[in-house]
């Protein structure tokens, strides 16, 4: 199978990956109220089973299975997997559905939604009008504006496997720091003369302990994870493989489908062989003359006829049922 960042980086422009975790910041203890909150803790993706807390039984999720390394830490890395970053970070922004005093919006829209904290969408109680955010100015938002943060990547931590991960958080102070990470990321492209991509930008979330005079509170902090240049050349080789290999495969990629293995997962690292093929496409039986299509076989991805028992090796030998011809 190939590794769910394979998948995605073949689709990345087409697919919303199933995500498989939940990375949160902090964890339910026994009363349900939040523990450990200077700490990160990755989580079946979804609730898979049932807690009494406060004299009630709620959903809750488990500890993802073979992370328990991780399980606890101050900081994680991944992989974005997606070209657009706003499709990584669907589902952030800043939305009022009625605050105090204000009109209600037709069809139980939001009142005001921004997607990046910089333009919003406002019912002015008859139209529909485009204002610049007020952000942290904003005299509604403690009164009914509701944020959140959310991206979606690969895991990218030595010794574990790329699992598409969801991390979200209401923190403002952190909406800030990814909105300005987003910022940067694009300005060194737009410097280097690239257009702006964000599949395979390596990112890296630290969460510390700030003190104020109102007691300590949990920071992050969204920062690169590598260096930028070497993972946009290794993402070329990447992509540039995957192009020349699908020119000549015509494999539908969907969910459940069966890839082969690919010799390498890592975005930072050589030249990736993703699958043997033979050299060339037989588009037609060279016994029948009937259409080829791809199969995979004990050596390799081959093709087999569509009319007769006649087959094409990855190295192009012909087989037959009951041998090699």
């Amino acid at each position: 199978m190939y590794s769910k960042m394979e998948a995605v980086l073949i689709g990345a422009r087409q697919l919303t990956p199933a995500v498989d975790l939940q990375i949160t910041c902090g964890r339910k203890g026994a009363t349900g109220a939040p523990v450990d909150k200077d700490r990160y803790f990755f989580m079946r993706h979804r609730p898979d089973r049932q807690v009494r807390t406060g004299g009630k039984m709620t959903e809750a999720r488990s500890q993802f299975p073979g992370l328990d390394a991780l399980q606890g830490s101050s900081t994680f890395s991944g992989h974005l997997v997606h070209d657009d970053f706003s499709m990584a970070a669907q589902g952030s922004g800043f939305v009022a559905y009625r605050p105090p005093g204000q009109p209600v919006a037709p069809n139980s829209r939001p009142w005001c939604s921004s997607s990046d904290g910089e333009t919003a969408t406002r019912w002015m109680g008859s139209d529909w009008r485009e204002i610049a955010c007020p952000n942290r100015l904003c005299p509604h938002l403690m009164e009914g504006c509701k944020i959140k943060t959310s991206l979606v990547f690969a895991l990218a931590e030595p010794g574990f496997p790329a699992l598409l991960s969801r991390w979200s958080t209401q923190s403002i102070h952190t909406f800030g720091a990814v909105a300005a990470f987003r910022r940067t990321v694009a300005g060194l492209m737009e410097s280097m003369g690239l257009p702006v991509s964000f599949l395979g930008v390596p990112i890296r979330i630290t969460i510390r302990e700030k003190a104020t005079a109102k007691g300590r509170f949990p920071v992050q902090d969204v920062t690169l994870g590598g260096d930028l240049g070497a993972a946009l050349a290794a993402k070329h080789r990447l992509i540039s493989g995957l192009a020349g290999l699908m020119a000549r495969v015509p494999l539908a990629l969907a969910e459940g489908d069966a890839y082969p293995e690919a010799d390498d997962h890592d975005l930072s690292g050589p030249p990736v062989r993703v699958l043997s093929a033979p050299a060339t496409l037989p588009r037609e039986c060279p016994e029948c003359g009937a259409p080829m299509e791809p199969k995979q076989g004990r050596s390799g991805l081959g093709w087999s006829c569509t009319g007769c028992p006649t087959m094409v090796g990855p190295d192009g030998t012909v087989h037959h049922v009951g041998g090699p011809s």
